[in-house]
């Protein structure tokens, strides 16, 4: 339910297979928060894998356009919100459902 939830899942996964790199791959706008959560959880876990997030395009809005779309404007504005979450919390916010 959360980039928590998947770094968690990912980073036991990789130490079960052994890997010593992840490259995680998302959207542009979300590359900065997932890096952060991911090396987060993994030092959590302490686990001695590197981490590298990718960008990948978004077929409805750019970087540069974001704000001229409404799904643009609904990942874009919320994004900077949960980044600073994402500095005090290690875990999903168990009083907020995903819709």
């Amino acid at each position: 339910t959360s980039t928590f939830d998947e770094a968690y899942d990912v980073g036991r996964f990789a130490q079960t297979r052994g890997y010593k790199r992840v490259i995680i791959v998302t959207d542009n706008y979300h590359t900065k928060r997932a890096l952060y959560a991911f090396t987060k959880i993994f030092s959590k876990l302490e686990l001695e894998i590197e981490v590298e997030a990718m960008g990948a395009s978004n077929l409805v809005f750019t970087q540069d356009n974001w704000y001229t779309t409404e799904a643009g404007l609904q990942a874009y504005i919320p994004e900077g919100i949960k980044y600073i979450l994402y500095h005090f919390l290690d875990t999903n916010l168990h009083n907020i459902k995903p819709h």
